[in-house]
């Protein structure tokens, strides 16, 4: 059986989207393996390997916007103009497409190769986030940006759905999302977390106790959610305390959050890092503020798998419903408002360093339980198995 992934934008880099892309990379080339199949690779990735497809895709400015103007969400709309033919003469028995945005590659497959199997993913219903994507712009045309978008993206993520053989979603509000917006009809499909491939081992010590915020501060909902815990939390409550330092990992922060950071003595920012370990110190707590959008989830995951304290409000802890349950310690706190997140961080100044070693062991249990690639191959191989 020949086995192609599709995606639209880089598998191996770093940031949430890319993780997903990992996990469903594995999963797949692991099943090929397992199975004696072939399996290949479109993507933007510059370094090719044995798994890459024969073809170079190229992003641009230009495309993204030629793109919305013939009604589509993607560039990945001339390149796949460009490069169909080949993938028709390769005659692959299942593609897999990473992203909802790409559902005119569906239909296509759909009408010149009926026998192929298609199984896309949806890391998001990407219609409900248009508007977080453009709101630091500040062109007069946004709002026509906006529409133009929505309309783009909801026709291709219908086309997706309409001609897909399985559906992955990663969570099961997005699933009943589906259900409601596109009137999606339940045939094959799984709810998959975020999934990250190995624990990530901490190494950087700290006298004090550290607070920890990892995120894009060029992501609307992220500077929201920061924007709201400087002001309402860190500096009425806590930016006078010596014994405690809030850690801050994201780059391009806007001018007016740059401000609040540089105000706060007991604050960090760390722009530029090429991994966790080298910002996010042993025995420190991670928040997840976030009140809407995308963004957060991957946190999560991330912080079981550092085996850290994590505070996080509803709409990041969207899917770990299954940690929240497994958790005795305290380990996984709500929080939502501004007095939530004073009591969390107080609960974690107050839990000793034998108790947060206690946190650790549980939440990387937790961890390997719900979101490791050991989950994630076990229902990749289920998908493909149903639909062989």
């Amino acid at each position: 059986m020949k086995i192609l992934f599709i995606s639209d934008e880089v598998i191996f880099g770093y940031g949430g989207g890319c993780i997903e892309r990992q996990k469903y990379y594995d999963g797949l080339k692991e099943y090929s393996l397992q199975k004696g199949d072939d399996f290949k690779v479109i993507s933007l990735d510059e370094k090719k390997t044995e798994a890459s497809f024969p073809v170079v895709v190229k992003k641009s400015r230009v495309k993204d916007v030629l793109a919305r103007v013939m009604g589509h969400s993607t560039y990945m709309y001339f390149e796949w103009k460009k490069h169909s033919r080949k993938v028709y003469h390769y005659k692959p028995d299942v593609v897999f497409l990473s992203r909802s945005r790409m559902g005119f590659i569906e239909r296509d497959l759909r009408r010149n190769m009926k026998h192929c199997r298609i199984i896309c993913n949806f890391e998001n219903i990407e219609y409900d986030y248009v508007d977080a994507y453009f709101a630091n712009s500040s062109s007069i045309l946004k709002e026509m940006y906006i529409v133009l978008e929505k309309w783009c993206t909801k026709r291709d993520e219908q086309m997706a759905l309409d001609n897909a053989d399985s559906v992955a979603f990663l969570t099961r509000r997005d699933l009943e999302r589906a259900k409601a917006l596109y009137k999606y009809q339940c045939q094959h499909e799984i709810v998959l977390p975020i999934c990250i491939e190995k624990s990530t081992i901490l190494m950087k010590n700290s006298e004090k106790k550290s607070v920890v915020f990892i995120g894009s501060l060029s992501y609307g909902s992220n500077i929201e959610a920061l924007k709201m815990f400087l002001t309402e939390v860190w500096q009425p409550f806590f930016m006078n305390d010596s014994d405690l330092e809030l850690i801050i990992g994201g780059s391009n922060p806007p001018q007016q959050l740059l401000q609040i950071i540089e105000s706060i003595g007991n604050c960090k920012l760390h722009s530029n890092f090429s991994s966790l370990i080298d910002v996010v110190p042993l025995d420190s707590m991670v928040i997840a503020p976030i009140q809407h959008g995308a963004g957060m989830k991957v946190k999560v995951a991330e912080t079981l798998s550092m085996g850290l304290m994590i505070a996080a409000s509803d709409e990041a802890l969207i899917g770990y419903e299954d940690a929240i349950e497994k958790d005795k310690l305290h380990g996984i706190v709500r929080a939502n408002t501004a007095d939530e997140y004073k009591l969390a961080i107080d609960l974690f100044c107050g839990t000793s360093l034998e108790e947060l070693k206690q946190i650790s062991v549980q939440n990387k249990d937790i961890y390997l339980e719900h979101f490791s690639y050991e989950v994630s191959r076990k229902a990749i191989s289920a998908l493909c198995d149903e639909i062989r």
